[in-house]
């Protein structure tokens, strides 16, 4: 008959359960917390009842807790539910522990001055020669304990003092995590695993007693553990606030400073002031690019409105060309307007520049603007300009007008172009340049763009540019021309050189030898030029002959080969775009180059503006580093000595050499790179912030074969595979919109006043952020030019298009094709103008629809902290005129606030980063900014945002590990960082600011922890769902649901539960799936019987499973590859790829396919099973849908119905494939052939029958949870039955719940027996055969473990009742991993061979060694 967990139990089962499912959450919380005060006297009276009892031999202890226990009227409520059990066991040990540790601290100092004074004493008997000599060791020990003590004291006194007070409260209920190897291999080495063993008299006051002593050590321990991890968790979170000033020399240990100790924090080895300096500068260039595109989209209307009227004025002659080449031509043309080209007249004519006035300063010698320009100030205007009568534009304009169209609108987007230009080039002007190369710019102001190539320029890295034929002669015949006209002239001027006549020297030609040598080399420079992926690559001749490279032409050579490309790049301030040219002629006619002005206006804008924003960012942190306590660039040798960093010259010397400690920022000598444009050339930076400020790293991915075949293989797929499940689905789009709500939610919007509620629903909440966000993605009327400048300004504080997948996305691209952060955005760009390629524009709108919906909630967000920190500057008088004040910290403007003055000026000071100095206390803005600046520091801080992963997720980035790791490690930083922040709130004096901590401490439990479980509890109550069917499911969830937040949402129409799997959409999963972890472990636990620290131990190791989990799992691609060339056409899952038998190009055939699926977008999959579920078609395993769950599902809610009847056949398989590994575990190292003796053959005869009987139980407990979820008895059954290889017996037992250990096989029998013989013929020995020594034992185990209850979760591994075995004599051969031994010293084992005819106890081998000697002493065997 089968036997369910409630039968087994009996009525007090069900009464657990029921007291469970009728006491409420909070009373059970509460009633542990009563309990576990209760139990602190029961803890002091028990001790002292023990220690009577040890005297005495008496039984008073359990009396006492009896006692108590009866007085207890709490007890049954903080037992009902797991979340009383774990307030009981907080209460109970907590208050002594806290209580032990402070006493223990206030103890530690006079203790340890003690032990200091011991170890002076026999250090001095040592020296008077009255301290033996035998004992220097113990002198040694004791001085270096002292030493220790004498340093850590506080921490060793409140360690040990928590020990001994968690010690007296102990209980047996919780027990240690020691209990954990209880019945594993380990369990001799558990020093702290209590004894459950029940005695009498003092036996058993001695076993309580010794409980207390483990429990006790094993708190003092984990309190230092704790104590450990909380200063490294301080420590990660916490950098210092100069940074890191050097590296190691260990190799090790450089690495653990880079990529752990440092590389965690956003800021890496730097400092925050240097994070915000370089995240600034980045977000001002996004902000320009992004006003770029937006005149690129009125240029594309502009041109889209007049184009069709004046077509047909491009065609040529009787033949009509292409639309697509028409508009080529057109394009060209305004190209030559904006650009002309030298030469020929030009159209526009910038009025306003002549106006420019400027000054050089005497001690640098540089050239700038007097008035300087504010990074969002144009200043240029259309109406600066002149358009030429009679020039290109003008005839254009008028075409225009006489085909009917209106040119205004055109006129206007080109003269903004133009405008957006000068006004960059205006912007650099005021940095302060090298006076040449300011009159250089202020020359080509009104005429000026970059020119681009499409050689270089390809957005597919893989898709190579390639001139046609034609194209390539034309070029050809040109250098060939330009090579003949060279020789001919140093022919001639060597004539002139050797005084030859004139007629000699006009009249001379070259050879045909020559000619013919000529064709050849410019056939082989041409050759040599179509293989160029760079212009890098490209060598140029200098006018003294020699060639060198374009790049290193313009940024200099690097002083050594230790400085990588990347790094190369990193540091240099390129000033390639104020070349006018860079290829000859024939080099453009090969390269392509690029006349459309969409393109080469961005492309020129993003390269000012790198210009620009670099410049401003090397003269900032050369301003930050040069002077202050945290000084950290140094001009030299003099400078280190005057600082006190070095103590002489020839100290300061060996500190700039050393590269660990210093770098150098590169000298340039060269004309094309000129000197001045940093202000950090030729300085010193201390080498961990100089690494963090120019972010280097060696590109290995380009630097080798190994590294581009990594890349190609590995990287890029793994890019593509993650967007095609993110970017591409529909499903994630909505629910990385939903999911971003919560981040509002935990900054405060959860537990919401008056003044949010307004901003919401009636100001710049939800209707601005919905115009801010999706207007700007479908380019509707709503998103104007005032809603640009808002969104760029929110991109110039760092909050916009910060959307960590993508921005991991984009990251992914640039080292996959080698590209700048500016040239990823403007190779897309020009992909999206090619009217061709409509996928490439299709993507960018997707893309950015995603972006979008994390910047929505990121808009809301600024608004409520933008609304509630405009309340209190209002309320406290901060404004305009006195807020730099105020940041100064000004007696007088802080004293006119009021008696909370001083603690607001001081709160504001920690509230800005960007325009802050923090040493002159200097905002640079206007009260505008600073307002903006306080609540977007905290949206930066506390939202996710892929610009402040730090150096070791980006590293990961580049593995083939973790999926999306970005997203994981910003929640963790933002959730650690809202916690910070609402202490620092509510630690702030500030009344209203206290409040607003508060709030945002509330709203970020109710969001990570209180709605996902109201959530799970109303789905509960509104479908009638049992907390037993809960537990029964999470049995047949995935296991990636295991620890997930579960909403049951209905039943399908065979009864099973349907849920909602809500972890999948809680961003801040991360955070509680740990947590969740180990709350079930322990759930579990009470239900198996487990100590809860025992549980609780194993709960803490799936937590870390769990949190290392998205950076340790192979990545999507990464794990389709590996299951299809080396899994053996087996998946993760267990799904077959293919099948064994199939031939060799079938294999390759699917498991192509199988990697194909992992680029198949998630979008494919939804529209297939709404189409089929519309159709009313069922799916390859027979299932069909409800068209409701589907369209629940395009909002990531798809409800998902557990299957237990085909779960079960899945998890059938996985039991009979465990218990022939069971099996093997016995019949393998006892069959290889060697010499094995009976002992060897009972103790791994045990050891594979325990795992035996963990696998079954474990299956009984699947059954049960099936019967719980509705599935029948015969059911059951029949799916057992429907995978081949489960024999009838395991399934009957497995029905009935009950264990009964196997036989050894006949085959096992007669194979032993053989060996043996062969082994006794080889040797010439006459050895019994040890099956037969050993046979009667087995015998006993499975007599004495005969239909073990599979439902008594009180049997653990350890309790199976094993017979004591006798002595054999043999000398074991093979090793097995003991199922419940505990290491037996000599003697012991000596001793029993005095006398093995005497019958030990069952339990002897559980037993403390202390007992065992007790035993043998009573039984008259003496010992030793």
């Amino acid at each position: 008959m089968a036997i369910k967990i409630n039968e087994a139990f009996g009525e007090a089962y069900k009464q657990r359960k029921k007291n469970e499912e009728d006491v409420h959450f909070i009373t059970s919380a509460l009633a542990g917390v009563a309990t576990g005060i209760i139990n602190i006297p029961k803890g002091f009276a028990s001790l002292g009842a023990e220690l009577i009892d040890l005297g005495l031999g008496t039984e008073t202890a359990a009396s006492v807790e009896k006692f108590f226990d009866d007085i207890n009227p709490f007890d049954d409520e903080a037992e009902a539910r797991t979340i009383g059990k774990i307030t009981t066991a907080l209460t109970q040990i907590a208050p002594l522990g806290i209580f032990g540790a402070v006493k223990g601290a206030a103890m530690a100092p006079r203790i340890s001055a003690a032990a200091g004074n011991l170890a002076k004493r026999a250090l001095q008997a040592k020296q008077t020669g009255k301290y033996f000599g035998a004992l220097d060791f113990g002198r040694k020990a004791l001085a270096g304990g002292a030493n220790f003590v004498g340093k850590n004291a506080k921490i060793t006194g409140a360690v040990v003092g928590s020990g001994v007070g968690e010690a007296i409260v102990s209980d047996e209920d919780i027990g240690t995590l020691g209990d954990m190897l209880r019945g594993t291999s380990l369990e001799g080495a558990a020093l702290t695993m209590m004894d459950r063993e029940t005695r009498e008299g003092r036996s058993e006051a001695y076993r309580r007693l010794m409980n207390r002593v483990k429990f006790g050590t094993e708190g003092a321990l984990f309190n230092l553990g704790l104590v450990g991890i909380g200063k490294g968790i301080q420590a990660l979170r916490t950098p210092p606030e100069k940074g890191l000033l050097e590296y190691s020399d260990n190799t090790l240990t450089r690495a653990y400073q880079k990529y752990l100790r440092y590389g965690l924090s956003p800021q890496n080895t730097g400092t925050k002031a240097t994070l915000e300096l370089k995240q600034g500068a980045l977000s001002a260039q996004d902000a320009v690019e992004f006003l770029a595109k937006k005149e690129i989209d009125r240029f594309d209307k502009a041109l889209k409105d007049v184009f069709p009227a004046i077509e047909d004025t491009y065609f040529t002659g009787a033949k009509k060309v292409p639309s697509a080449q028409a508009e080529k031509l057109f394009l060209n043309e305004v190209q030559e307007i904006m650009q002309p080209t030298k030469g020929t007249q030009e159209s526009i004519l910038n009025q306003a520049k002549r106006n420019l006035q400027f000054e050089v300063d005497p001690k640098t010698g540089l050239r700038r603007l007097k008035n300087p320009i504010a990074d969002d100030v144009d200043l240029f205007k259309v109406q600066d300009y002149q358009i030429v009568k009679g020039g290109k534009f003008d005839r254009l304009l008028k075409k225009i007008s006489k085909e009917g169209a209106d040119p205004e609108p055109l006129k206007n987007a080109i003269l903004n172009f133009r405008s957006s230009v000068d006004s960059m080039s205006a912007r650099i002007l005021s940095r302060g340049l090298p006076e040449e190369l300011s009159n250089t710019i202020q020359k080509q102001i009104g005429g000026y763009l970059t020119t681009e190539y499409q050689m270089f320029n390809q957005l597919n890295p893989l898709k190579r540019y390639k001139p046609t034929k034609e194209t390539i002669d034309q070029a050809t015949r040109m250098l060939i021309k330009d090579k003949q006209r060279i020789s001919l002239f140093k022919k001639q001027e060597a004539l002139k050189a050797s005084k030859a006549s004139f007629d000699q020297v006009t009249n001379t030609r070259l050879s045909q030898d020559e000619i013919t040598k000529i064709v050849k080399e410019a056939n082989e420079d041409v050759d040599i030029f179509l293989k160029k992926r760079s212009l890098d690559e490209i060598a140029e001749e200098l006018p003294d002959g020699t060639k060198v490279p374009i790049k290193e032409q313009l940024v200099g050579k690097p002083p050594t080969k230790e400085i990588a490309k990347q790094e190369i790049d990193a540091i240099s301030i390129n000033p390639s775009i104020l070349r006018d040219k860079i290829l000859r002629p024939w080099q453009e006619l090969l390269a392509g180059k690029i006349t459309d002005p969409r393109y080469t206006f961005i492309s020129t804008v993003g390269k000012q503006s790198n210009l620009n924003y670099t410049l401003k960012y090397m003269d900032e942190i050369n301003k930050l580093g040069s002077a202050g306590p945290n000084k950290f660039i140094f001009t030299g040798v003099d400078d280190l000595v005057q600082s006190g960093v070095a103590r002489n010259v020839e100290e300061a010397t060996q500190l700039l050499n050393d590269r660990n400690k210093f770098k150098q920022v590169p000298i340039k000598n060269l004309k094309e790179a000129p000197d001045g444009l940093s202000a950090l050339e030729g300085k010193f930076v201390r080498a961990p912030i100089y690494d963090a400020v120019f972010d280097t790293a060696n590109n290995l991915l380009n630097n080798n074969i190994g590294g581009q075949l990594y890349k190609y293989t590995i990287l890029g797929p793994k890019a593509v595979t993650q967007v095609a499940k993110t970017v591409l689905s529909a499903v994630t789009h909505m629910r990385n919109f939903l999911s971003a709500a919560s981040f509002a939610l935990a900054n405060g919007a959860a537990y919401p006043n008056y003044g949010d509620i307004d901003v919401l629903f009636r100001g710049k909440g939800v209707l601005p952020a919905k115009d801010l966000t999706l207007g700007r993605v479908v380019g509707s009327k709503a998103f104007d030019e005032n809603l640009e400048q808002l969104y760029a300004r929110g991109l110039r504080r760092g909050i916009f298009q910060s959307q960590v997948q993508v921005g991991e996305f984009k990251r992914v691209f640039r080292d996959f094709a080698t590209l700048t952060p500016g040239q990823v955005d403007a190779k897309v760009t020009r992909g999206l103008f090619n009217v061709k390629d409509r996928v490439t524009k299709i993507y960018g709108k997707i893309q950015d629809a995603y972006v979008a919906e994390d910047d929505f909630w990121k808009a809301i967000s600024f608004n409520l902290e933008r609304n509630r920190f405009d309340q209190i500057f209002n309320q406290y008088g901060v404004n305009s005129g006195n807020f730099r004040q105020i940041l100064e910290g000004n007696e007088q403007a802080v004293k006119a606030l009021g008696e909370n003055g001083k603690n607001l000026s001081d709160f504001i000071q920690t509230s800005v980063q960007r325009d802050f100095d923090s040493v002159t206390k200097q905002f640079n803005g206007s009260f505008d900014d600073f307002v903006d600046e306080v609540s977007a520091n905290l949206v930066r801080n506390q939202v996710p945002n892929y610009a402040y992963i730090g150096r070791a997720g980006r590293a990961l980035r580049l593995s083939p590990f973790g999926n999306f790791i970005a997203f994981p490690l910003e929640i963790l930083r933002t959730g650690n960082n809202i916690i910070t922040q609402g202490i620092k709130e509510i630690n702030s004096g500030v009344p209203e600011i206290v409040k607003l901590g508060h709030k945002r401490l509330i709203s970020f439990g109710l969001t990570v922890g209180a709605i996902p479980n109201a959530f799970r509890e109303t789905g509960k109550a509104l479908n009638n769902v049992t907390e037993d069917e809960m537990e029964a499911l999470k049995r047949f969830v995935p296991d990636w649901s295991k620890n997930s937040t579960l909403i049951p949402v209905g039943r399908d129409k065979k009864g099973y539960l349907k849920y909602l799997d809500f972890s999948y959409s809680n961003a801040y999963d991360t955070l509680t799936r740990p947590v969740q972890s180990v709350y079930n472990a322990i759930a579990q636990g009470a239900n198996s019987e487990e100590s809860m620290k025992e549980a609780a131990g194993k709960g803490m190791l799936t937590a870390a499973k769990e949190l290392m989990k998205p950076f340790a799992e192979e990545s999507i691609f990464t794990q389709a590859l590996t299951e299809s060339v080396f899994g053996k056409g087996v998946g993760k899952n267990g799904a077959r790829i293919y099948n064994p038998e199939d031939d060799t190009f079938i294999k390759i055939r699917k498991s192509i396919a199988h990697l194909g699926a992992t680029f198949k977008p998630g979008t494919v999959d939804q529209a297939l099973r709404v189409g089929r579920t519309l159709a009313s078609r069922s799916d390859k395993y027979g299932r069909t849908f409800k068209i409701q769950d589907e369209l629940f599902g395009l909002l990531g809610y798809r409800p998902l119905a557990v299957d237990p009847e085909r779960a079960l056949k899945f998890k059938t398989s996985i039991l009979n494939k465990k218990l022939r590994q069971d099996r093997a575990l016995f019949t393998s190292p006892l069959l290889r052939g060697g010499r094995i003796n009976a002992n060897d053959i009972v103790e791994t005869y045990k050891y594979s029958e325990a795992r035996r009987f963990y696998n079954l139980k474990e299956a009984y407990k699947d059954i049960n949870a099936a019967r719980e979820l509705g599935m029948s008895d015969a059911q059951i059954e029949t799916e057992l039955r429907s995978r081949p290889g489960l024999k009838r017996e395991i399934i009957r037992n497995l029905m009935d719940g009950i264990f009964t250990p196997q036989e050894p096989t006949k085959f096992f029998k007669q194979r032993v027996a053989e060996i043996n013989e062969e082994l006794n013929r080889s040797e010439g020995r006459s050895l019994p055969n040890p099956y037969n020594q050993a046979e009667r034992i087995i015998d006993k185990i499975i007599n004495k473990n005969y239909k073990i209850n599979l439902s008594d979760e009180s049997k653990s591994l350890t309790d199976i009742d094993v017979p004591q075995p006798s002595i054999f004599q043999q000398e074991s051969r093979i090793t097995t991993p003991p199922v419940n031994t505990v290491p037996i010293s000599p003697q012991i084992t000596s001793a029993t061979n005095q006398n093995v005819g005497l019958s030990l106890p069952a339990n002897f081998a559980s037993l403390s060694t202390a007992d065992k000697l007790k035993t043998l002493n009573d039984l008259g065997i003496r010992i030793g």
